[in-house]
């Protein structure tokens, strides 16, 4: 993967201005900043897409998680937050919209007197099959300038995500 060593951006060159060379050498701070950026423009793009199917990110984020859950199907809320890019707080406010409008149930845990598990229902799982291939549609699209670099990518961005996982 070819590396761009100059800014790309106002942005990018007010960072460089403002943290020392010496820091922005290894590449680590403008690694994680353009990583954050991508991922706040990448949500913007998608929202129309959940929007549409009269959901926010994050509530689509746990239902397309439930959805690929082992064959049981149902998941505790701690489970779903970490899986699923959130907060507890996050999770719970998502949980109760979805459950709301009848697309989760929230089941007791026989083995957890104080816990539960989260489920999809049929109406859950219709809601994410029909919005999965728009936002896979418009994900592809975006991705493709950078379609030969995916799977180095994904493996970079994966071991990230362990190395910081298992702090």
């Amino acid at each position: 993967m070819k590396v761009d060593k100059k800014p790309a951006s106002v942005e990018d060159s007010a960072l460089r201005s403002a943290v020392p060379e010496d820091q922005l050498m290894s590449g680590s701070v403008e690694f994680m900043r353009r990583v954050m950026r991508l991922a706040g423009m990448l949500n913007g793009v998608l929202e129309p897409e959940f929007a549409a199917a009269g959901l926010a990110r994050a509530e689509y984020d746990i239902l397309t998680t439930l959805l690929s859950a082992p064959s049981d199907a149902r998941m505790r809320p701690t489970d779903l937050a970490r899986r699923s890019i959130l907060t507890s707080g996050g999770t719970s406010n998502a949980l109760r919209r979805l459950e709301k409008q009848g697309l989760v149930v929230r089941e007791k845990n026989d083995s957890d007197a104080c816990g539960t598990w989260v489920a999809l229902t049929e109406e859950g799982r219709k809601a994410v099959k029909a919005t999965a291939p728009r936002v896979t549609r418009k994900t592809s699209d975006l991705l493709r300038p950078v379609e030969q670099h995916l799977v180095e990518a994904n493996e970079i961005l994966r071991t990230l995500a362990a190395a910081i996982d298992s702090r």
